[in-house]
This record gives structure tokens, C-alpha cells and sequence, in this order.
């Protein structure tokens, strides 16, 4: 009876301390088993992107240690695919523990989402093992936005009935602080988040960082109340990401309004994945050989009808048909898999195209890679997770068909580990990848504003560098060996347009030159670009990459 009680205690103290969070109900355990679970995502809607933080709670009243086996999956309709998280959770007897989960989430589109992600429990006393939650935003939805609890009661409904007077739906979720992720990989599906000043101080330090790396990597961050008060972030630009403040006396009804709907307007980066994009063409599409094929048909045809009755098994020798022709067919089967696997071969080629952010002011690089893949056979299909990364599958859309190509399949997540259709055998596949790591590379100015010197720390050269001083005025030099001073000449912004179009980027994909756009308008001044080749951040060993364009940009350092 007294467990029966605590469990019932545990549930209903869980629930009171996350009213704005989105919980998984019908997950339920036998009687008597002492056991209480509550499975409670961050959000109260999906986003369209990233990763979904989920918190396990987890009272084992019993008097043995329980482990039990978790799977969140997403599934989209729309897409047709479907991604998988598998952990385990395990609780001492007698003791309650909390789990923090990082679900990978489908990559949707911008006119309609709907998902549903659902989590399965297996182990000891497990009743009704499954609980699911769904997200739906039709029609026009709104990038995806945050918005403060202290906040979100006086100007999110407002909001949306604005957006919905003009056809357009405001998407996005409450923020309670408690609950604030402190990885920045649970905020990734997130274009703007909303805090109050007070909000931002009430922070912990893990949480303020998580919020700063995201804001690196080009969210919106608004901010309500004084810019003067201490322990704020400077308004402006940060990496490619903003802080903007809003006047705590202002009309935020209408300006979050105002602000979500100039959304509607902008284009978005991912619209340029398609069949139609550069580095897909350099790669290009696995090509059926149909000659070879119409071939083997005809020679296949022949054998097992006229030469198998004619010449294996003729008049009075028709038994000899009963393995004459499983035999020609077994044989036919393995010369198939040969011809495929000699047209495409083991493995496979892929390109890739990296944008490197160089901030030596916080000792960390940003990385975005887009690539694309060419396999052939392939042997196996896991591969390690980079640590501090996002991986996001990119649906190559096929104008003639109207769709995207990644129905039917399934990414998955164990561990460290990244499996499923990430890359199948014989197709051409894309996939994005954003990474923060710290690091001491930089640029740095010397010397006086009429010959400024450039020294880089960079483990590659750079080529073409420009440098943009704090008057505006542009430099160059050929090429910076790393280590190696090297004086600067007067250039202009016509040579660094000219670079701009005939550089290797011109195979990049939309996010990327989303980015490089960004960070050329703001900051204005005190910034460098230059092409670098490296190394690519590493994901299925068995294919061979080559990189079709890098280039580096970022902040300079003066000593």
C-alpha cells in the first residue's frame, strides 16, 4: 500500500512542476509493481527540426534495481519516414532518478507539419508500454519560435489570431526556464526565442551557454528590458546570429507580429535542395545499366526456355527440369548481384562543400558541411556521432514528380551510433551537418592601417584572404601559410565580389550561403574570408570524399 501511495505522490509531484511542457500520457505500469513513470517532452509543439529534449522521471519503489529499454520515434506522414532513438534507462531499488533524452527529429517542410512522436517503454511491470504526442501546424506556418512562460500568456494568442486575420499560423512553443535545455542541439529546431531580461539573468550558466551557441549559428534572440543591466549580452550581431532588444514598455503584440510575419517574406535556404543542385550534379545519380540488363533478360530467356528443353533436359529427360531450372535460375540470381555490384561497385563517392566560423573571442569554430553521397554496394550503414553536432537528412525534391525522396525511411540514433538510411546502397543522398568545437584558430592583425599585417594559426593555408578593417577599407593577400606574417594590399570590394563568383562555393547549398551572406552584411567591418581546404567531418568510412568547396570566415584578433 505505502508504494502504491509513493508512486501515486511521485506522479502527481512531477506533474505540478511542468504545467507548460507537453506530456506523454497512457504509459502505465501493473499494480504492485511499485513503479511510477512520467515521460514529458520540453515543448509543448514539435519542432520542425533538430533535436526534441525529453525528461524521464522515474520512481522504482521495488526492491530490486530495474532497467528498462526506451524507443522515441517520429513519424511524418507527409515524408513518409520516420526517426528512432534507442536508450536505456536504469533505476537503483528504492531511489528515483531523472533521465535528460535527445530525440533526433525528421527535417520538415515550410507549407505543412505534422508529425507524431511516440515513446515506447519495455522492461519490468510494464502495462501499456506506449504514449504519444502530436505536432500539427497546417497551412503557412511560421518559423518555428519561442517564447518566454512570463511572457507567453499576454501575447501569444494575440499573435496568432494577427497571423491567422492574413492565412498565416503562427508556429512555435512556450519556454519555461526550468525546463530550458542546456545543449544547444534541443534548441536547434528554433529560429527565434523570446526572454524577458529578468528571464536571461534567472538563467543557469549551462543554459546561457547552450542559448549563446545557438545564437552563433544564426537564431534570433529577442530580449526584453534594458540593454544597460549588467550580465546581458550586447545587442547585435553575434557569429551569425542577433540579440535584439525591445523596449519592456513596447507593444510586443505587434512587434513579435510584425517580426514573425517579415518571415513569411524571406525565402527559404532550404528550398535549394534539389535534384537540380550543383553539388548533386557534380556527383551525380546512380544510372541503371539498361543495356546490360535488357541483355541479361533476352540471355536469361533463352537459356531457361530452348536451351534448358532443347539441351539440358530433352524428350524423355523432362524430369532433369526439376533442378535444371532452379539451378539456371540460382545461377542467373548471382550473376545479377555481380553485374550490380561491377557497375556500382563496393562502397561509393561523395562531395561535400564546408563553411568554417572562425570566433576567437569565445576560443570556438562553427562548422556547417553539406554533402552528397554516391554508393554503390554497401556493407554496413552505422557510423560514430561527432560529438557537439546535429546531423539533418536533406530531401532532394524532384520538381517532375512533386516530392521528396525519403519515404519509407528510417534514421536512427543509439548511443553514439548513427544507423539506418542514412546512406542505402545505389542511391545518391544528401545530409547536412553542424558542428561547434572549441578551438584556438584565429586571425590576427598586426601592424599599422596602412599595411596591415595578417598572421593565421589556421592548420591549412589560406587562399584568397580578404580582410575587411574597422574603416571599411579591404586587403588581400594571395595566399597566409600558417605562422607565417604576411603584409596586406589594398583590394576592393568589386575583386572580393569577383572571388565570391568564381569560387568553389557556387556549389554549396542553401544554408551555407545563407550563412556566408549573413556574416558579409553584419559585421561590417573587422572580419576576414578566404577559401581553406580540409578534411571532411567524418561519417560512413566505406566512401570516398572530395571536398568541392571550403571557405573560412570570422572574426580577426588584434594582440
Amino acid at each position: 500500500m505505502m508504494r502504491r501511495l509513493a508512486a501515486v505522490l511521485f506522479a502527481l509531484s512531477t506533474l505540478a512542476s511542468a504545467p507548460a511542457q507537453e506530456r506523454f500520457t497512457g504509459i502505465e505500469f501493473e499494480k504492485g509493481s511499485g513503479i511510477a513513470m512520467k515521460v514529458t517532452s520540453h515543448y509543448d509543439d514539435i519542432p520542425p527540426s533538430g533535436m526534441l529534449p525529453i525528461r524521464i522521471e522515474v520512481a522504482n519503489r521495488s526492491a530490486s534495481p530495474r532497467r528498462w529499454d526506451v524507443l522515441v520515434m517520429q513519424s511524418t506522414p507527409m515524408q513518409g519516414a520516420s526517426s528512432r532513438l534507442l536508450a536505456s534507462v536504469e533505476v537503483p531499488a528504492r531511489s528515483e532518478r531523472s533521465f535528460e533524452l535527445l530525440a533526433p527529429l525528421l527535417t520538415q517542410g515550410e507549407a505543412y507539419r505534422y508529425s507524431t512522436v511516440s515513446v515506447s517503454i519495455s522492461g519490468y511491470g510494464v502495462r501499456n508500454p506506449i504514449a504519444s504526442i502530436n505536432g500539427n501546424s497546417s497551412g503557412r506556418p511560421s518559423a518555428y519560435t519561442g517564447v518566454s512562460k512570463t511572457l507567453y500568456a499576454d501575447v501569444w494568442e494575440h499573435v496568432r489570431d494577427r497571423l491567422q486575420k492574413k492565412s498565416l499560423n503562427l508556429n512555435g512553443s512556450s519556454l519555461d526556464l526550468l525546463w530550458l535545455p542546456d545543449d544547444w542541439r534541443a534548441l536547434a529546431g528554433f529560429d527565434k526565442i523570446v526572454l524577458t531580461a529578468d528571464d536571461w539573468l534567472a538563467l543557469a550558466a549551462e543554459q546561457r551557454s547552450a542559448l549563446s551557441n545557438w545564437l552563433i549559428l544564426g537564431g534570433d534572440l529577442y530580449l526584453v528590458g534594458d540593454p544597460a543591466i549588467s550580465g546581458l549580452p550586447a545587442a547585435g550581431r553575434n557569429g551569425v546570429g542577433r540579440v535584439i532588444y525591445w523596449p519592456a514598455s513596447g507593444d510586443l503584440i505587434a512587434l513579435l507580429s510584425d517580426v514573425i510575419e517579415k518571415g513569411f517574406a524571406s525565402p527559404s535556404p532550404m528550398a535549394g535542395y534539389s535534384w537540380s543542385w550543383k553539388l548533386v550534379q557534380l556527383v551525380g545519380r546512380p544510372v541503371p545499366p539498361f543495356i546490360a540488363l535488357i541483355a541479361f533478360i533476352i540471355l536469361f530467356a533463352v537459356i531457361v526456355g530452348p536451351v534448358n528443353f532443347l539441351l539440358f533436359a530433352p524428350a524423355g529427360h523432362r524430369h532433369r527440369l526439376f533442378w535444371t531450372t532452379p539451378l539456371i535460375s540460382l545461377s542467373a540470381s548471382i550473376l545479377l548481384i555481380l553485374l550490380i555490384i561491377l557497375s556500382e561497385g563496393f562502397g561509393g563517392k561523395g562531395k561535400y562543400v564546408t563553411a568554417t566560423m572562425s570566433l576567437p573571442s569565445r576560443n570556438q569554430t562553427v562548422i556547417w558541411q553539406e554533402q552528397v553521397s554516391r554508393t554503390g554496394v554497401l556493407a554496413g550503414q552505422a557510423f560514430p556521432v561527432i560529438p557537439g553536432s546535429t546531423l539533418s537528412s536533406l530531401p532532394l525534391s524532384d520538381a517532375s514528380l512533386g516530392r521528396r525522396g525519403e519515404r519509407g525511411k528510417t534514421f536512427s540514433l543509439s548511443g553514439m551510433t548513427w544507423s539506418g538510411d542514412w546512406f542505402q546502397s545505389r542511391r545518391t543522398q544528401a545530409q547536412r551537418i553542424e558542428a561547434i568545437a572549441p578551438s584556438r584558430e584565429r586571425v590576427e592583425i598586426r601592424g599599422d592601417e596602412h599595411a596591415p599585417q595578417a598572421l593565421s594559426t589556421f592548420g591549412q593555408p589560406l587562399n584568397n584572404f580578404f580582410y575587411f578593417d574597422n574603416k571599411g577599407s579591404v586587403w588581400f593577400a594571395a595566399q597566409l601559410k600558417p605562422g607565417k606574417p604576411r603584409t596586406l594590399a589594398p583590394s576592393s570590394m568589386e575583386k572580393f565580389a569577383a572571388w565570391k563568383k568564381i569560387n568553389s562555393m557556387e556549389a554549396a547549398g542553401g544554408v551555407i550561403k545563407e550563412v556566408m551572406k549573413t556574416f558579409e552584411i553584419d559585421p561590417p567591418n573587422d572580419k576576414f574570408f578566404a577559401a581553406m581546404e580540409s578534411a571532411p567531418l567524418p561519417t560512413l568510412s566505406s566512401l570516398k570524399w572530395t571536398q568541392a568547396g571550403g571557405v573560412v570566415f570570422g572574426e580577426v584578433l588584434r594582440p
